[in-house]
């Protein structure tokens, strides 16, 4: 079993908290001595969004497979640029879709491949997740738009979008419905600011909600 060595995160306080809670042997605040580090042989990637390509290009260019967490980029640009190291890198590389690990999942791909359960006119889709679903949930980078990009869709209803194409192939048209629960999220116990952000969601863009 491949040794839990080391792990990473923007703060070397926090990253020796999460070695020790997880039993990881060595911990970093700079992804890039891991990135850099011989001992490492693959590169997670698990950081928020607006900084996965340029860990996945510095990892790539260092020889090391990658697994990154979706969305792989914030931006078409930014995906093209990881797609593009990888065919030069040559090395392993795989999107943290692993629902489609599920058991289930390829047993439903084989009775449609089969033909058994007929011609599949329509797929119909949900992801239930009550992570957030407390109005208490401090606010966090998976609520502001220039680290988080797509926000929930490309959170969760991705995975969504990989399971459609995993058991039909490329779809024809997608629909989909979006809705902001809760407009105001303070900030957690990190940020002694205190301070709430307001949003609200109008045609699948995040603006600034009227305060008046």
């Amino acid at each position: 079993m491949p040794s839990r060595s080391p792990t990473t995160t923007p703060s070397t306080e926090w990253a020796r908290a999460a070695a020790e809670n997880l039993g990881f042997a060595r911990w970093s605040g700079d992804w890039r001595e891991v990135v850099a580090d011989p001992e490492v042989d693959a590169v997670d990637i698990t950081a928020p969004n607006h900084v996965h390509a340029e860990i996945a290009i510095a990892a790539l260019a260092a020889g090391k497979p990658v697994y990154c967490e979706k969305p792989l980029a914030n931006t078409s640009a930014e995906t093209g640029r990881m797609a593009e190291a990888a065919k030069a890198a040559g090395v392993a590389t795989l999107v943290g879709f692993n629902y489609l690990k599920n058991p289930a999942h390829p047993y439903a791909r084989e009775l449609i491949r089969s033909g058994e359960l007929g011609e599949i006119t329509l797929f119909r889709g949900t992801f239930d997740q009550d992570l957030q679903v407390d109005p208490e949930f401090p606010f966090t980078w998976r609520h502001e738009r220039k680290i988080a990009g797509t926000g929930t869709l490309g959170d969760m209803a991705s995975h969504t979008q990989a399971f459609a194409q995993y058991l039909l192939g490329d779809t024809v048209e997608v629909v989909g419905g979006t809705a902001l629960v809760f407009e105001l999220r303070c900030s957690g116990a990190n940020d002694p600011s205190g301070n709430c952000t307001t949003s609200m969601l109008v045609s699948g863009r995040m603006v600034p909600a009227p305060t008046g």
